[in-house]
């Protein structure tokens, strides 16, 4: 097995570059939002008021500004370059008898899917999935990690079908497991 960042099934079945974005946007927004309701109360703060005059901003509400927004754009640049990190190290393949996901960035976390143990598969998509036309795959098995961990996200509609038909059929074709296996 490839021990890159890709593999033959990843170039096969590749995830999309939206997937930065959708991992990107809620932390980039609750910074964004929380940086604008900061910076309004830094200001109100520095001015002596609530809601004034909106035209009065003092000098220090200027230096207030300058630096916020610098260490806006720095998180915000900061986490563009963590998520495409992300997708670039983002691995999944199979072997002869288990699926492998392994993501992280700094601190990798992999999991070992054996098609023995799995029960369902299955292709689904959240709210932020259908505005940007990606499609999740979840593997699940008996453990609590297949429930947190065993899922590939960020894959076209077609791909993720052709995986979920790949496992599936990998699943199927793949024998009981026995005593020696399971351990």
């Amino acid at each position: 097995m490839n021990s890159g960042n890709t593999s033959a099934l990843r170039r096969e079945i590749p995830l999309r570059l939206r997937k930065i974005i959708k991992r990107g946007f809620g932390p980039s927004m609750k910074t964004f939002v929380f940086g604008l309701f900061f910076t309004y109360l830094v200001e109100a703060f520095l001015n002596g008021d609530f809601g004034g005059d909106p035209n009065r901003i003092s000098q220090h509400a200027i230096g207030i500004r300058v630096v916020w927004y610098g260490l806006l754009f720095g998180i915000l640049f900061h986490t563009v370059i963590y998520e495409f990190l992300y997708w670039w190290t983002y691995y999944y393949d199979m072997d002869e008898y288990n699926v492998v996901i392994r993501k992280g960035v700094i601190t990798k976390k992999e999991v070992n899917l054996p098609f023995s143990r799995i029960t369902d598969v299955y292709v689904d998509q959240d709210a932020l999935d259908f505005m940007l036309f990606l499609y999740d795959v979840h593997i699940s098995t008996p453990t609590q990690e297949s429930g947190e961990f065993a899922h590939i996200d960020g894959l076209s509609k077609a791909d993720a079908q052709k995986l979920k038909k790949i496992i599936l059929e990998r699943v199927n074709h793949s024998e009981p497991a026995t005593a020696s296996n399971e351990e």
